[in-house]
C-alpha cells in the first residue's frame, strides 16, 4: 500500500520525505536517531562476522574486529555508493547459492530427513529452551514492528523503479523474501537441534560462552569440504561488508547533508565530499569501538540486535507511515511522536525491564495517540478557553499512562541498567521514575499542543506535497533514466559471478587432485554449487543483453525527435542574430551626433 505512495512522493530518501512532510526539525531529529541506530546495529554485525571468522579460522575475536573494521573503512572509501550497489547484489548471489547447497546437505545429516527435524521441534510459547520474553507477545511485536518498519524504511526499494506498477511488484517481492528467506536460513539450525540434541548440549560440540550463536557455522563445517567453507566465509564476509558500508554511506550522507550543511549551507560539492569521507572514517571508528564494547560486555548478539530494533522501530515508523494517510496531522506531529516513542521505549525496556511485547504495544500506542490527536489538540489550543481543556486532558492522559506503567511494574525496585555483564546502578526507584515520566508526558503534551496550534503557515507546502501523492507518475514526462544505466550493472554482476564460478572450479581441482588426491574432495558438492552460480550469473548477464536491446530501441526513438529540435534551435539562433544586427544598426544611427538637434537634450 505504501509502495505506490513512496513512488508518487518523488523523494530520494525517507529522510527527505520527513523534511517535506514534517519540516527540517523532524528531519534532523530523525537523522540523529537513524545514525545512532545504524551505528549500534553495525557494531553488532561487525561482532557477528568476527565470531564467524573466529569459528572458522580460530582468529581471536579482538584482532578480527580490528582488521575487518579497517578493511570495511578502506573499502567504503575506495568504492563509494557504486561499490555498495554492486556488492549488495553480488553478496546476495553468493550467499543464496551457498545456502541452497548447505540446506539439503544439512537435512541429509538426519536419517529421517525433514520428518525427523519437524518431530524434534517444539512449538511451545515461550519455547522450552528459549528466553521468557520469547512468547506470543514477542511474535506479535515482531509482526507489527516488522510490517511498520518495511512500510516506512524500505522506501528506496520502492521508488527506484520507473512506474507505480513496478513499485507494487517490488513491494510484493520484498514481502515474499522477508517471509521465506528466514525460513531458508533457519533450517540448518533446526537440523542441529536434532543432530546434536537440546541447546544445553551444544557446549560439548561448540566452544565458547554462547555456542548457540555458532550453530550455523558448525553445520557448515560439518557438510562442506574445506574449499567451499572458504567460499561460505567469503559470502558471509561480503554480506557483512555490504551491510556495513551501506550503514557508513547512509550515516555519512545524513550527517554531511542534513546536519553539516544546515550550519554551512554554502559548502561546495568538493568540500562536502571531503566532509563525507571524514564522517565515514568517524562512523567506522565508532562501529569498531561498539563491537569491542559488546564483546567486553559479553552480551548476546540476538539480545543486542532485537533491543535496538524494538526500541527504534515504533518511534521512527509511525510518523512516516501515518504521514502518508493521516493528512490532518500538522508538521510538529512527527517530532512529538518520535520523542514519546523513544522515551517510553527506553524507560520500559532498559529501566523497568519489560518484555519486548508489552514494550512495543505501549510505544506504538503512545506514538499513534499523539500523532492522531495532534490536529484536535491544535484546534483546541487555538480556541479562546481551549488551553485549560488541553491542560486537563493532558493531565488525565498522563495519569492513565502512569497507571499502565504501574500495572506493568507493580513492585517498587531500584533501577539498574544492564548490558551483558556490565551494570549501572542508578539509585532511582521504579515508582519515582514512573512519576517523572507522568510529569514529562503531561508537560510535553501541553507544549506539543501549543506547537500544533501555531502551525498555519505552511499549509500550501503540505497541500503541494499531498497533491503529488494524488498524482500518478507520468513515466514519459518525469522519468529521465534510461535502460542503458542497468546494462553495465547487470553485465558486471554477471561477469563477476562467472569469475567466482571459475574460482570454485579451480578450488575443486586443487582439492581433488593436489591437496587430498587419495581421499577425494566430494566433487559433487562443488559441481552443484558451480551449476547454481552459473545459472545466476547467466541470469544477470543475459538480462544485461535484454536491457541493451531496450536501450538501443530507446536511442532509435529519440534520434528522430532530436533533429527537429536542433533545426528549430538553429532557426531561433538565426532570428536572434538578425534581430541583434537590426538593433545594433538602430543604436548606431541614434548615437551619431548628426542625428541630434543641438538645441535638444
Amino acid at each position: 500500500m505504501t509502495a505506490v505512495y513512496w513512488r508518487r512522493s518523488r523523494v530520494i530518501s525517507p529522510v527527505e520525505f520527513t523534511r517535506t512532510r514534517f519540516g527540517i526539525g523532524t528531519q534532523q531529529l530523525l537523522t540523529i536517531i537513524f545514525s545512532i541506530i545504524f551505528l549500534a546495529s553495525a557494531g553488532g554485525q561487525l561482532l557477528a562476522i568476527s565470531k564467524v571468522v573466529n569459528g572458522l579460522l580460530t582468529v581471536p575475536i579482538f584482532e578480527a574486529i580490528i582488521v575487518i573494521g579497517i578493511i570495511v573503512i578502506i573499502y567504503t572509501f575506495l568504492g563509494g555508493l557504486w561499490a555498495v550497489m554492486v556488492t549488495d547484489v553480488l553478496q546476495f548471489v553468493i550467499l543464496i547459492s551457498v545456502t541452497l547447497l548447505v540446506v539439503p546437505l544439512a537435512v541429509l545429516l538426519l536419517d529421517g530427513g525433514l520428518s525427523e527435524m519437524f518431530s524434534n521441534m517444539s512449538f511451545t510459547i515461550p519455547p522450552k529452551y528459549g528466553a521468557p520474553f520469547q512468547n506470543f507477545h514477542f511474535l506479535m511485536a515482531a509482526l507489527l514492528s516488522g510490517t511498520m518498519g518495511i512500510a516506512s524504511g524500505q522506501g528506496p526499494r520502492f521508488y527506484c523503479v520507473p512506474e507505480e506498477k513496478s513499485a507494487r511488484k517490488v513491494g510484493m517481492l520484498a514481502a515474499i523474501l522477508f517471509l521465506t528467506t528466514p525460513v531458508l536460513f533457519s533450517i540448518p539450525s533446526l537440523v542441529a537441534r536434532s543432530y546434536w540434541g537440546t541447546p544445553d548440549m551444544l557446549g560439548s560440540v561448540i566452544a565458547g560462552e554462547n555456542p548457540h550463536e555458532l550453530v550455523f557455522i558448525q553445520i557448515v563445517k560439518e557438510v562442506l569440504p574445506p574449499g567451499l567453507i572458504g567460499v561460505f566465509l567469503a559470502a558471509m564476509f561480503a554480506a557483512t561488508m555490504s551491510a556495513l558500508d551501506s550503514y557508513y554511506n547512509q550515516v555519512a550522507s545524513m550527517l554531511s547533508r542534513d546536519v553539516y550543511m544546515t550550519f554551512k549551507p554554502k559548502t561546495s560539492d568538493k568540500a562536502l565530499l571531503g566532509i563525507g569521507k571524514i564522517m565515514t572514517f568517524i562512523c567506522g571508528t565508532i562501529v569498531v569501538g561498539l563491537a569491542l564494547f559488546y564483546m567486553k560486555g559479553g552480551s548476546d548478539l540476538f539480545t543486542i540486535l532485537t533491543t535496538i530494533f524494538y526500541l527504534a522501530a515504533p518511534a521512527t515508523a509511525v510518523p512516516i507511515v501515518l504521514g502518508f494517510f493521516y493528512r490532518r496531522a500538522p508538521k510538529f506531529a512527527g517530532i512529538a511522536s518520535i520523542v514519546w516513542g523513544i522515551v517510553i521505549g527506553f524507560v520500559t525496556n532498559l529501566a523497568l525491564k519489560w518484555h519486548i511485547g508489552p514494550q512495543t504495544y505501549i510505544s506504538l500506542g503512545l506514538c499513534m495517540s499523539i500523532f492522531i490527536a495532534s490536529p484536535l489538540l491544535g484546534d483546541l489550543w487555538r480556541k479562546k478557553d481551549g488551553k485549560i481543556s488541553v491542560i486537563i486532558i493532558s493531565f488525565l492522559f498522563s495519569a492513565f499512562v502512569s497507571g499502565m506503567l504501574l500495572l506493568g511494574s507493580p513492585e517498587n525496585f531500584l533501577i539498574t541498567i544492564k548490558l551483558g555483564k556490565l551494570e549501572w546502578y542508578t539509585g532511582v526507584s521504579s515508582n519515582l521514575l514512573i512519576f517523572i515520566i507522568a510529569i514529562f508526558l503531561w508537560v510535553s503534551s501541553v507544549y506539543f499542543s501549543k506547537k500544533f496550534g501555531e502551525e498555519d503557515t505552511k499549509k500550501e507546502e503540505l497541500a503541494d506535497f499531498f497533491k503529488k501523492l494524488d498524482t500518478p507518475v507520468d513515466v514519459k514526462a518525469e522519468v529521465t533514466g534510461k535502460s542503458k544505466a542497468a546494462v553495465e550493472v547487470f553485465r558486471l554482476v554477471g561477469i563477476l559471478t562467472y569469475v567466482i564460478t571459475a574460482l570454485v572450479f579451480i578450488f575443486m581441482l586443487i582439492e581433488q587432485w593436489i591437496v587430498v588426491p587419495k581421499a577425494g574432495a566430494e566433487p559433487v558438492k562443488y559441481i552443484i554449487l558451480i551449476l547454481i552460480l552459473g545459472v545466476m550469473g547467466s541470469f544477470f548477464y543475459f538480462s544485461a543483453r535484454k536491457f541493451q536491446k531496450i536501450a538501443d530501441e530507446e536511442e532509435k526513438v529519440t534520434e528522430p525527435i532530436d533533429e527537429p529540435y536542433k533545426q528549430a534551435e538553429e532557426n531561433v539562433i538565426d532570428k536572434s542574430e538578425t534581430n541583434i544586427d537590426k538593433t545594433n544598426n538602430i543604436e548606431s544611427n541614434i548615437d551619431t551626433p548628426e542625428n541630434f538637434d543641438n538645441n535638444e537634450t
